[in-house]
């Protein structure tokens, strides 16, 4: 691949470890599941459970895992900073934190953002950051809309990553990205 950078064993741990302690739902991919302890309301609600298949490993600090590129918490919208910010802290600020929806915390390696990716894409392919035209929705964009050349912010972006964008479209989910396709590549 182009560009891979999981979580390194170790630091899976510590998240583990902080998690575990806290008493605190974690969930991660293996082998192409999202993988937790065990299968909860949280697995399922998580969007992405629709196309890998869920899948229980037990105590994950006892688990046989693998690299993985993120590892996720999901709990109530006004928990979430808090969570972040003391799996940061237990970690000595090794991940990159951010969210996709407004009740589930994203852990990656300090580094591993989209923006970061859409640099080594770019200079893979030639292509000047002003040349790059994105569009987003929540918070896990907002790094990579405010690299390019033009950000764009789906109709129902969170308001923080409107702020940042170039262009807000008219309208949600898959269709704002169909009409920034549309008005920006005629």
């Amino acid at each position: 691949p182009l560009l891979y950078s999981p979580l390194p064993m170790d630091l899976q741990q510590e998240i583990i470890r902080c998690g575990e302690a806290n008493g605190w739902y974690l969930q991660l991919y293996q082998d192409h599941h999202v993988a937790a302890a065990e299968i909860v309301w949280e697995t399922l609600a998580d969007p992405d459970a629709k196309t890998l298949p869920p899948v229980a490993l037990g105590k994950l600090s006892e688990a046989d895992l693998q690299p993985s590129p993120k590892m996720m918490s999901m709990c109530a919208p006004e928990e979430v900073a808090f969570r972040m910010e003391t799996f940061s802290r237990a970690t000595g600020d090794r991940l990159y934190i951010a969210s996709s929806t407004p009740t589930l915390g994203e852990m990656m390696q300090k580094g591993v953002c989209k923006s970061e990716a859409l640099k080594v894409l770019c200079a893979h392919y030639g292509i000047r950051q002003e040349e790059v035209v994105v569009c987003g929705d929540s918070g896990n964009d907002a790094d990579m809309v405010a690299w390019t050349g033009v950000g764009c912010a789906t109709a129902n972006a969170t308001p923080a990553l409107k702020e940042l964008a170039d262009y807000i479209c008219e309208h949600k989910n898959s269709y704002g990205v169909l009409e920034v396709i549309h008005r920006f590549f005629p």
